[in-house]
C-alpha cells in the first residue's frame, strides 16, 4: 500500500493534501527533488518528493510545511508527518491551519562535516 493516499492530478507531479492521512501518520517520504508553485495557491510553494517507487508527489498548503523545509536541501531524504489541525490565536484568531513535521534524514557524512566545522578542521 502506498504511503501517499489521496491525490489531485496536475502538471507532471501528483499532489497530496496534508490532512489526507490521520494525525500522526506519514503524508509522504522520499527524496526532495524540487519546489514549484502550488496549483491551488500560486503564492505558496509545493515541495516535490520522489518516492522510493520513483513516483513524484507534491505536498503543499501549510506554513509549518514551509518552515519545515527552510533547512532542507534539494537531494535530501525527508519524511512529512501530519500533526493535525489547529486554530490560530492573535491577529488571525479563529483561522484553522494544518501542522506537520518535516524530518530530514541525517547521514553520517553530515554529522562528520558538522563536527569538523565545530572543531575547526574544515
Amino acid at each position: 500500500m502506498s504511503i501517499v493516499r489521496q491525490f489531485q492530478s496536475t502538471r507532471t507531479s501528483r499532489f497530496v493534501k496534508l490532512n489526507s492521512v490521520p494525525e500522526g501518520e506519514i503524508v509522504a517520504e522520499g527524496k526532495y527533488v524540487r519546489k514549484e508553485n502550488s496549483v491551488k495557491y500560486p503564492d505558496r510553494w509545493a515541495r516535490i518528493l520522489r518516492l522510493d517507487s520513483g513516483e513524484e508527489v507534491g505536498v503543499s498548503g501549510s506554513s509549518s510545511l514551509d518552515s519545515g523545509f527552510e533547512n532542507v536541501q534539494i537531494g535530501e531524504y525527508v519524511r512529512i508527518i501530519y500533526r493535525g489541525e489547529r486554530t490560530s490565536k492573535g491577529a488571525h484568531s479563529g483561522s484553522r491551519f494544518y501542522v506537520c513535521d518535516v524530518l530530514r534524514e541525517v547521514v553520517q557524512e553530515d554529522v562528520e562535516e558538522v563536527v569538523a566545522e565545530d572543531v575547526g578542521l574544515d
